[in-house]
């Protein structure tokens, strides 16, 4: 995984995003880490972090019940 990640990173710009913002992750995620979504928090700063402990990288399938609940707007 390092060699596939190695020179990725996520450009939010210098100025970061404004608007209101919803970070999930799943805290089992192998394939980019939960603490890489939430040092995303850095750049939004009207960002809400949500972390699921029993989902991993596939979250929208592995907790659709939880994402459903979470706000959309």
């Amino acid at each position: 995984m390092g060699r596939i990640r190695a020179g990725r990173r996520v450009d939010v710009g210098s100025r970061g995003i404004r608007s209101p913002t919803l970070i999930v992750a799943g805290r089992r995620d192998s394939t980019v880490g939960w603490t890489d979504a939430v040092a995303l928090l850095g750049h939004y700063p009207r960002a809400t972090p949500a972390v699921a402990e029993d989902a991993g990288h596939a979250l929208m399938h592995q907790r659709p019940d939880l994402l459903a609940t979470l706000p959309a707007d």
